[in-house]
């Protein structure tokens, strides 16, 4: 029997994309599938699309068509409850194009709306609850046998014209006797993230929390030994998939594959890669912790892991640890910065802890994810600027070793506020959009605003004291420069500024006919990183000549970031980063020492006579401060003070996708990039801005060497081996 199971879509609606991403519960359930002997096959809808394998008008037909083609019985859907409505439009064409085939969901929102969804989709055949390894399974096996499969444990479905809960299936005790992760049947060199399933249960009792619902709460882990036989044998799989293990984005630490490293065949190591642990109880068993560590520092010295933690639960010899094993990042769920949130929520974490446990982390070199909510219920005003100024003490200690993420409260399925106010949800008011693909095109968002209590990721609980709007848009306003603009933020969060006071002089600006002439009304509201991106550097400079901020670089320092975030955005139509394809095979030897100080007095330098050529790869920009050095210092964690105008030119290059360098440039390069059109020689320009230039010159403080060292640094020259 020929089983598919399908990966749950995930769109990322700034980036109007969709993105792989890998399931561990959905691998587990093909590793025990694989093993009982069905031909089992994973399918990732995010990847059919992203390779563009996907055609026609209408996005779920074509990947229907896709599903049923590979001529499978039994379709298992994996859900989020994000993307709930598009799992079940997938199953709805599926049916239509294939009816004969038996579509059953899992994953945590099917399991906690089991009841709503085989009621209003008919589609749906039925829905394994919890962990679905052992059920699929049996499930799979009377489907293929001819066996009644309605008394199922753990499974919920239609029989006799009603809907039958039957009861809970067993959990599996010990998770070291699952067989490995069926890692072989997806391509790990497309995944964002590499996750380990070490924990299931969930203790927590919070209002926010639904796992409690979803699986028993006595937590189960898998031994420190089973989870680097996973590193291991995750390993030896990237061995196969990487060719060339690529390189981890500056501002995301821990891909897959960190870098270009040589690969290790017949080491039985694995390659240089980083691994997830998510769940927040690994790090609370200290004997499983501890254990782990050695393991990996003794075992498996090359491979970092990220995890998640509960603050206060780790000590100073714990971190120290971690961090000697390879931790490179660890996430906080925070929730609030006020005593009295945390009170009412349930999480009764104390602020100081908060403070002790990043600074920790940081400490000890390991980045600190944090995680924040505003919008209960209950939350009024003094709330909010308490999370936020506790977001701005931590950003400003932490800068680029701490990332924020803060977001409005979400009424999760299975949840005690959901539960406690399923009457109260109010829709999101998203606009239907027209194209196919899209989690909101118009069917989608009917279907959304027809069965609340099914997609309650899409719905809000009004607060009493605080519009949503303005929630929304503070959010917005104060934590999206953390991520395009690092160091304007710090520098804004420095002022320490109201958060409402900061929202209300946006809106008047945005409001304002010169904003209005020069931007896209409503800008805050889905209209991408790149218009809100001009528009707040726009905002500070007003903000600056009407003397509102102190800072006076601030609106240069922001023109300085929106344009590294412009270029690293921007296609490539050139070779990689060069402004001259042309010199990359006939590069300039420098003679001697490596660096300035170890080359002689006499060093020389032997120009190509290849002609540069600017390309489109290539910005140069004027501002009234020196960016640079300001940036670095807020980086740094100082603060410049009685900074004064210092008139800076700063060349930027992409050098790869999605990064970008830049460089302070003296009047000498700039002169010679203007000549860089292909028309002149790097030796003719070099002696048109020097008289005495020849071929080879001797290196010092002349501007002819000004000029080579900077087109070294920008790659438009480059020195051979």
């Amino acid at each position: 029997m020929k089983v598919v199971l399908v990966c749950a879509l995930n769109y990322h609606h700034g980036e109007d994309s969709y993105s792989p991403v890998m399931q561990p519960g959905l691998l587990s359930c093909a590793a025990v599938l694989s093993e009982g002997g069905f031909d089992v096959k994973i399918v990732d809808p995010n990847l059919l699309i992203l390779k563009g394998l996907v055609e026609g008008h209408d996005l779920y037909e074509s990947l229907a068509g896709h599903l049923a083609g590979c001529q499978a019985q039994l379709y298992g859907f994996s859900t989020f409850s994000d993307s709930y409505q598009q799992s079940l439009r997938l199953a709805e064409a599926l049916k239509r194009v294939s009816p004969e085939a038996f579509a059953v969901l899992g994953g945590p929102q099917a399991t906690l709306t089991d009841e709503m969804t085989l009621r209003h989709f008919p589609a749906v055949d039925a829905v394994v609850r919890g962990e679905g390894e052992l059920t699929l399974k049996e499930l799979a096996e009377r489907l293929g046998e001819g066996r009644g499969w309605h008394d199922l444990p753990g499974i919920s479905c239609r029989f006799e014209g009603r809907i039958v809960r039957n009861i809970e299936a067993p959990v599996v005790e010990d998770l070291d006797t699952l067989p490995m992760p069926a890692w072989h049947l997806c391509n790990l060199n497309e995944m964002p993230d590499l996750l380990l399933d070490a924990v299931r249960g969930c203790p927590s009792d919070d209002i926010l929390s639904s796992c409690g619902v979803y699986g028993r709460r006595e937590p189960r882990f898998k031994s420190a030994r089973r989870l680097v036989e996973e590193i291991v044998r995750l390993g030896a799989i990237l061995e196969r998939d990487c060719a060339e293990p690529y390189p981890a984005p500056s501002s995301t630490p821990g891909r897959a594959c960190e870098e270009p490293l040589a690969r290790r065949q017949g080491t039985g190591m694995p390659l240089p890669f980083t691994v997830e642990i998510p769940n927040e109880l690994f790090t609370s068993s200290a004997g499983l912790l501890r254990d782990f560590c050695a393991l990996a520092r003794s075992e498996i010295p090359q491979v970092r892991w990220r995890c998640s933690g509960r603050v206060g639960a780790l000590d100073e010899e714990t971190v120290a640890f971690m961090a000697a094993s390879g931790c490179t990042a660890i996430s906080y769920r925070i929730e609030s910065g006020s005593s009295d949130i945390q009170r009412d929520i349930g999480t009764n974490y104390q602020l100081i802890d908060i403070g002790d446990a990043i600074t920790l982390a940081l400490s000890n070199g390991i980045h600190v994810n944090t995680a924040y909510t505003v919008g209960f219920p209950f939350e009024r005003e003094e709330d909010v600027r308490h999370t936020f100024e506790l977001m701005r003490r931590t950003f400003l200690k932490g800068r680029a070793g701490l990332s924020i993420h803060c977001g409005l409260l979400v009424p999760h399925a299975g949840s005690r506020i959901y539960r406690e106010s399923m009457e109260k949800l109010i829709y999101n008011g998203y606009r239907p959009e027209m194209r196919s693909g899209s989690p909101f095109d118009r069917e989608s968002v009917c279907m959304i605003v027809k069965y609340p209590e099914l997609f309650s990721y899409h719905y809000h609980i009004a607060a009493r004291f605080l519009k949503r709007e303005v929630l929304e848009e503070v959010v917005e306003l104060l934590t999206v420069p953390m991520e395009i603009m690092p160091s304007t933020s710090l520098a804004l969060w420095h002022e320490t500024v109201d958060p409402f006071v900061l929202h209300r002089d946006w809106k008047l600006y945005n409001e304002s006919p010169m904003a209005k002439k020069r931007h896209k009304p409503d800008c805050l509201r889905g209209s991408g990183l790149p218009e809100f991106a001009r528009v707040f550097s726009d905002f500070l400079g007003h903000m600056v000549r009407s003397r509102f901020l102190r800072t006076p670089y601030l609106a240069d320092l922001a023109e300085y970031e929106l344009a590294r975030f412009t270029l690293a955005r921007k296609p490539r139509k050139d070779s990689p980063g060069k402004v001259s394809q042309a010199l990359e095979s006939s590069p300039v030897r420098l003679m001697g020492g490596d660096t300035e100080k170890d080359r002689p007095a006499h060093d020389e330098v032997c120009l190509s006579s290849a002609r540069p050529v600017r390309n489109c790869d290539l910005a140069v920009k004027t501002y009234s401060f020196d960016v640079v050095s300001i940036a670095s210092a807020l980086l740094l964690g100082e603060q410049p003070d009685d900074v004064g105008p210092v008139r800076t030119s700063v060349i930027f290059w992409q050098s790869l996708p999605g990064e970008v360098g830049s460089v302070r440039a003296d009047e000498t390069a700039l002169k010679a990039l203007d000549m860089c059109r292909g028309k002149l020689t790097a030796g003719e320009i070099a002696r048109r801005l020097h008289g005495r230039m020849g071929k080879r010159v001797p290196a010092g403080d002349d501007p002819v060497s000004a000029l080579l060292r900077s087109w070294l640094r920008l790659g438009i020259i480059r020195c051979s081996d």
